[in-house]
């Protein structure tokens, strides 16, 4: 926004000489007059400010442009095999993303060598990018971080005529880093500041006292050691031992499924008759099978379609699922309150290097969810040399970190906030916009309101290339 300089007017007062007049100032038996009120000066109209249009002036318009009969008509593009989903969030596939790249423009344009360029001559959201500080550091970490100023172009709009504005760089920005997105374009995983909180939802303070409470252990008994004085943050962190157990085995029989479930390993462990289709197919196979292989089954009988358990408990499982919470029950029994990793409870190892007090720590915080924004993301304003203040994104990102990583499209949120059901098509600002798409290919019309000046051809069509072979084994049948 353009700030308005304030226009100061003085009145001034007359001096004079005159000696002080001692007449009264009513005569009586004559009329007086009223004084006049005194009228202020009319100040002079501001001039509008003329809008900053940060696009080139060699740029072509739509009235401007002069396209021969081919480039008035449609350029058909065949591609090898047929696209998915045309939303920017969640394009996946090359011909997916060969399409939107089309409609839509990115926070920074890339260069071949993945560097990043900005300004008025590339097609691009930012019109420049400045580092102004460096080596920032946070209370309780050893990282540095450092701070990035995105300047937004101003006059750029979408295909649809709707101006590009920080809101809509913004609200990119949280879809992308949000806890539940579940694209490969996510910003998640990005090490900028107050990132993490963000995305997982749990505060920094949470973990902390999950880490804490952790940190003093448990008694043989599962009490609360005598030397750590906070005791209700100790149960309130402890009290979550079933429910991270039930996860912790959850976890192993995943970790079972994805490496072990083969015939071979399901014959040799359960039955020769059981397939590892048969156990994929039954959560309770996958519950026995894990704890046959971790020791916790002494014999399994197929034919009666029994278990006897460690403790030489026999289960009907014609009639009783065998479920984690019960695999749970038998390893708690086994170790009792015992987590070391040589002779109790994380000599299991669930899964990769995740030991029992991670799964405490995990419901713990997701007891504690709500993060509202991002630390190290703000909106300000910018101005560099005689430049009128333009929009500007302020990024806090780890030094080690790269500022090329924090790019992504710029959709219109408005058109999200209509109808946030629509995720396969969404307006951009891209070079074209998208007319159809159908069993006749995806239809691409030139955006006239593109930063760089309408393209040339008009209509472009992609469609899926049919190889040749195919095609003549048709006209032989």
């Amino acid at each position: 926004m353009i700030a308005l300089m304030a226009v100061l007017y003085a009145l001034g007062c007359k001096h004079t000489t005159t000696p002080i007049n001692t007449t009264p100032s009513v005569t009586p038996g004559v009329s007086n007059k009223a004084t006049p009120t005194p009228v202020p000066p009319t100040a002079t109209p501001l001039p509008t400010p003329t809008p900053i249009v940060d696009m080139s002036h060699f740029r072509v318009s739509a009235e401007d442009i002069t396209r021969t009969p081919e480039e008035e008509g449609e350029k058909t593009v065949p591609v090898p095999e047929a696209w998915g989903r045309l939303n920017p969030f969640y394009s996946t596939e090359p011909t997916d993303c060969e399409i939107v790249d089309q409609t839509q423009l990115r926070l920074f344009d890339v260069k071949d060598d993945g560097g990043i360029r900005t300004g008025i001559a590339f097609p691009c959201v930012a019109y420049r990018v400045e580092k102004t500080e460096s080596g920032i550091t946070v209370e309780g970490s050893d990282k540095t971080y450092d701070k990035y100023a995105i300047v937004l172009k101003q006059g750029l709009t979408f295909a649809d005529g709707t101006p590009v504005t920080a809101d809509d760089v913004l609200f990119s920005i949280y879809t992308l880093s949000d806890k539940d997105y579940k694209g490969i374009r996510g910003l998640g995983d990005l090490d900028i500041l107050g990132m993490r909180e963000y995305h997982t939802q749990v505060p920094q303070s949470v973990r902390d006292e999950a880490a804490r409470a952790i940190a003093a252990g448990l008694t043989e008994e599962g009490t609360c050691p005598k030397d750590f004085e906070d005791k209700q943050l100790w149960s309130d962190v402890w009290i979550n031992y079933d429910v991270a157990g039930v996860a912790f085995v959850e976890d192993m029989v995943a970790s079972v499924m994805q490496k072990y479930n083969l015939d071979a390993y399901v014959q040799a462990f359960l039955s020769p008759y059981l397939t590892a289709a048969h156990v994929q197919a039954s959560p309770s196979l996958q519950v026995l099978f894990t704890m046959k292989m971790f020791g916790y089954v002494r014999s399994y009988n197929y034919s009666k379609n029994t278990m006897r358990d460690c403790f030489d408990v026999v289960h009907e499982l014609n009639s009783e699922e065998l479920t984690p919470e019960l695999f749970w029950g038998l390893i708690k029994e086994y170790y009792g309150y015992n987590l070391s990793v040589e002779n109790g409870i994380n000599y299991e190892r669930a899964y990769d290097d995740k030991l029992l007090e991670d799964y405490i720590a995990e419901a713990y915080c997701a007891q504690h969810l709500g993060v509202e924004s991002i630390e190290g993301i703000k909106v300000s304003e910018a101005a560099f040399g005689q430049d009128a203040p333009r929009p500007c994104i302020e990024v806090t990102i780890a030094s080690d970190a790269k500022i090329n990583d924090f790019n992504f499209y710029v959709v219109e949120k408005s058109v999200y906030e209509k109808n946030p059901a629509r995720c396969d098509v969404l307006t951009g600002a891209g070079r074209y916009t998208l007319v159809s798409n159908d069993e006749n290919g995806a239809l691409l019309e030139a955006n006239d309101n593109y930063l760089l000046g309408v393209e040339k051809q008009k209509y472009v069509r992609y469609i899926v290339e049919v190889p040749e072979e195919e095609t003549e084994e048709g006209a032989a049948e």
